[in-house]
């Protein structure tokens, strides 16, 4: 071999030294693939209605696994199909939602699909798919879309002990559920309830805090001893009297001035006693102060003012009552009479009555100015008279 051709091969192997490192040391610095170890949905039980659709979501383990490539299908396509996690109810029955990952790794999501609603009452079924206005489609049940129609309901005098199911009446206004044997009712869901009569059953408490669209209520007859009414500031009509004991009804002032006065002398509003905080949110009002006094706040007059008048205010206005029998109730005191003495009057003003107190100044000191109602509630403010 001549000396030329050595050099060249030398200089050959030189060269391609660096490339052979190189590759050498891509090898040794590459990740191996990183596989998926576990697959798991976030519900693998549901219980849904046909035409109901909700969404699978699927969490891959390790995050950092190169391939989360997943599959789904379904065990029953006429009763459930999926599409990247998205299920659709078709048909009723039972089949499996299941998610693959490359690698083969499951899991899976039971889903019982159900056709018409399931009433725990026989006698409120036979009563819904008479209505027509309600059983739509003529069959032997209801079904949830049937039940979301609808608005009205009467199937009052059909001795009707149990409402389970009437959750699903989301879109009810008018509800007639009288004359039955019912001792609870759940209206919590229907929201849109504007009429609800449900006299002469076995009721013994009756919660309509959700039901703040109702215009009419008629619950008279039943064995309830408690009802509040003041978050059903739209109430119109009001019938709840002639309970097994008597009724405690709470209200606000504006429901006492307005619904209650209307119909206080209805003979199904008979064994009720009220209860209700007059002072809510009152405060008191005299050009003598530099602010409105709230309860148990102070105020500062000088002894040579010699006399000064408050009165009560809600709302920036007196408070008032279309009657004077809870203002003639109050009781009013101030605790040092040699500080100040006071003399309340009650005066009427456009078909309304109020209360005026005139306060006299007697010596310098404090006292506590209060008024206390038939219920034992009270309101105060601390008068301090000085030289």
């Amino acid at each position: 071999m001549n000396k030329k051709r050595l050099l060249g091969m030398a200089a050959t192997a030189v060269l391609a030294l660096p490339m052979i490192l190189v590759s050498c040391h891509k090898e040794d610095d590459e990740d191996p693939e990183v596989l998926v170890s576990k697959v798991e949905l976030n519900i693998h039980e549901k219980d849904v209605f046909v035409g109901e659709n909700f969404t699978l979501e699927a969490t891959v383990t390790p995050k950092n696994a190169k391939n989360k490539k997943l599959t789904w299908s379904s065990g029953d396509t006429k009763i459930a199909t999926v599409d990247n996690g998205e299920v659709k109810t078709l048909a009723t029955g039972t089949t499996y939602i299941y998610v693959k990952s490359a690698n083969g790794l499951k899991d899976s999501c039971k889903v019982i699909a159900h056709g018409n609603i399931e009433f725990t009452d026989a006698k409120l079924l036979a009563a819904l798919v008479a209505d027509n206005s309600i059983n739509t489609d003529g069959d032997d049940g209801i079904s949830r879309a049937e039940a979301a129609a609808a608005e009205k309901m009467k199937i009052s005098d059909n001795e009707i002990t149990s409402l389970d199911g009437i959750e699903f009446f989301t879109g009810l206004k008018e509800l007639d559920c009288s004359e039955n044997e019912l001792t609870s009712i759940d209206l919590s869901k229907l929201t849109k309830l504007t009429n609800l009569n449900c006299r002469n059953n076995k009721l013994t408490s009756l919660n309509i805090e959700n039901n703040t669209a109702l215009t009419y209520l008629n619950s008279s007859k039943n064995k309830i001893d408690t009802l509040d009414i003041r978050k059903n500031s739209s109430l119109e009509t009001i019938l709840c009297g002639n309970q097994d004991t008597t009724l405690k009804l709470f209200l606000t002032i504006d429901q006492y001035n307005g619904v209650w006065n209307e119909k206080k002398g209805n003979s199904s509003n008979s064994g009720i006693d009220l209860v209700m905080n007059i002072f809510e949110d009152v405060v008191f009002h005299s050009s003598a102060f530099d602010n409105d006094l709230k309860n148990g706040e102070s105020a500062s007059i000088s002894v040579d003012e010699s006399s000064f008048s408050f009165r009560l205010y809600k709302k920036n206005t007196d408070l008032s009552f279309v009657e004077s029998s809870l203002l003639n109730q109050l009781k009013w005191e101030s605790s040092d009479k040699t500080v100040a003495t006071i003399k309340p009057t009650v005066a009427e003003s456009d078909n309304s009555h109020y209360v005026k107190v005139n306060v006299s100044l007697e010596s310098k000191g404090e006292t506590e100015i209060s008024a206390t109602d038939g219920q034992g509630n009270k309101i105060a403010f601390k008068l301090k008279v000085t030289e």
